[in-house]
């Protein structure tokens, strides 16, 4: 006995270093990361303002080019268009970059052409170019409008023997080449940031003592969070968000992440606890994951700005984080996870699976039975998670269930309604169904809170009105007709 109590002290203890280490270790990572953004965004800064500078380095190059031949003809006093000078002013066109020699501030044989295939030859450069440049000095600068097109450009003089500027000698590269050179590099930083950050989080979360994962976890979550929340965000952004396979997405966890901790020795309650918290984050991560994707969607259609959605979509996250927290820990106070009023049969099935393959007694056999009807059910495009919710569902969810699809298909199948008419009704019936479902939630919130005060010590009003299973069923077919008064029933105004 004493024996028993040593080691359990013992373990007690090196749990508490270990949370202090992983605390202090996190601690630590804050300015580590810190300093990870500031040289990448510094070093992105830096290559971005290093391709400009070599774009202009260059352009000169390609412009003195241009100065040195004209500047020839010019001694030699045959100045005039011809093949070999068109040969000549085109030969870079393959790099995108365009030459252009100027008689005084005037276009006199040129590489850029117009929309209509023409050479823009006889059109002038701007006062301000021509300004600087008829001074000696060289021009450089970006955004230079030039035939509809914005380029970054080059000048320098062209000069006669005696140093008297008589023209100018152009490079010019469009602007949306070099732009793409830049997002292209700013991409490849931001890969490289989005590596960091994943490690990063993948550590954050094997830091943080409140999630019972080892690094094996945090990278198990990291890998299905990946592939699940794109699996989700697709389904929901082609189909709809009653499509997203959360459930299934979150039991698929459970069975790989329960069976890979077993296998690396860590079995027992820690090993549990760990699997239960890997199969919850990726549950969480899938439901925002395909949240978000119909958020996006709808709010392309009504015309909004996808930034601004991702600022509400992120204010959404922690808001609702901070009261679901609330609200969860209200309810387990209240009355318990897996009780009558609280019967979670999710978690019950989740419970279910961990604990079997921990215990080697899942029936593998009725697992794989499933799994391959259910592959055959969708071939036969036959939708099969309806079905598999139906069975782990209590009874009367499912009967409630199955009676709102009875309203839905009567509403649906009448023949004597237009489809404009059948669309409002149904609208305002979702409508309705949508606010019954919130104030659901929000009476269960109250009778929460009336049980944690113990209310039913003073006033049990259970105790005193039963209406059994006969008021149970007036009260449901109350609920269909008031759904039909607010549905097909409904007399709106002209």
């Amino acid at each position: 006995m004493s024996s028993c109590l040593c080691m359990n002290k013992e373990n007690g203890t090196k749990g508490k270093r270990l949370d202090f280490l992983r605390v202090i270790m996190l601690i630590g990572s804050v300015p580590l990361l810190s300093a990870i953004i500031i040289l990448t965004i510094c070093a992105a800064t830096k290559m971005e303002n290093e391709l400009e500078t070599s774009t202009y380095a260059r352009l000169r190059a390609c412009a003195i080019s241009v100065q040195k031949y004209f500047e020839w003809d010019i001694r030699e006093d045959i100045l005039e268009k011809d093949d070999v000078s068109y040969e000549f002013i085109d030969s870079l066109q393959k790099d995108e970059i365009e030459l252009t020699f100027f008689e005084g501030d005037t276009r006199f044989i040129t590489s850029i052409k117009d929309k209509s295939g023409n050479r823009v030859e006889g059109t002038k450069a701007s006062e301000e170019v021509w300004n600087i440049v008829k001074t000696g000095k060289d021009y450089q600068s970006d955004g230079i409008d030039i035939s509809g097109a914005k380029y970054y450009v080059y000048y320098t003089p062209v000069c006669t023997d005696d140093g008297k500027v008589i023209g100018m000698a152009f490079a010019g590269e469009k602007e949306a080449i070099v732009n793409d050179a830049k997002n292209n590099l700013m991409i490849s930083f931001v890969k490289i940031a989005l590596v960091l950050t994943v490690v990063y989080l993948i550590i954050l979360i094997w830091l943080v003592p409140s999630v019972p994962v080892s690094l094996l976890g945090a990278f198990l979550i990291a890998i299905f969070g990946f592939f699940f929340a794109t699996v989700s965000s697709r389904m929901v952004g082609l189909i709809g968000s009653s499509n997203n396979p959360v459930s299934g997405m979150a039991i698929a966890t459970l069975l790989i992440a329960t069976m890979i901790i077993k296998a690396s020795g860590k079995t027992g309650i820690d090993g549990m606890k760990a699997a239960i918290a890997i199969g919850s984050v990726i549950c969480i991560v899938a439901a925002i994951a395909g949240d978000t994707s119909q958020d996006l969607k709808t709010g392309y259609l009504l015309g909004a700005t996808p930034k601004k959605q991702q600022i509400g979509e992120l204010i959404g996250v922690v808001a609702s984080g901070l009261a679901i927290g609330g609200v969860l820990y209200l309810l387990n106070t209240a009355w318990g996870y897996g009780s009558a009023e609280v019967p979670a049969p999710q978690a019950t099935l989740m419970k279910m699976i961990v604990e079997g393959i921990m215990g080697g007694k899942l029936p593998w056999t009725l697992v794989f039975i499933g799994v391959f009807l259910a592959i055959g059910l969708e071939i036969l495009r036959i939708p099969v998670m309806p079905f598999a919710i139906g069975l782990y569902l209590p009874i009367y969810l499912n009967a409630t269930i199955m009676i709102g699809g009875v309203v839905r298909m009567f509403v649906d199948g009448r023949k004597n309604v237009d489809a404009k008419t059948k669309e409002a009704q149904a609208t305002d019936g979702t409508l309705y169904c949508a606010g019954m479902i919130a104030g659901e939630g929000l009476v269960g919130i109250l009778l929460a809170i009336l049980a944690v005060v113990n209310v039913s010590s003073v006033f049990d009003l259970s105790g005193s009105i039963n209406l059994g299973n006969a008021g149970g069923v007036i009260l449901m077919l109350l609920m269909i007709l008031s759904l039909l008064k607010f549905s097909i029933w409904n007399k709106k105004k002209a």
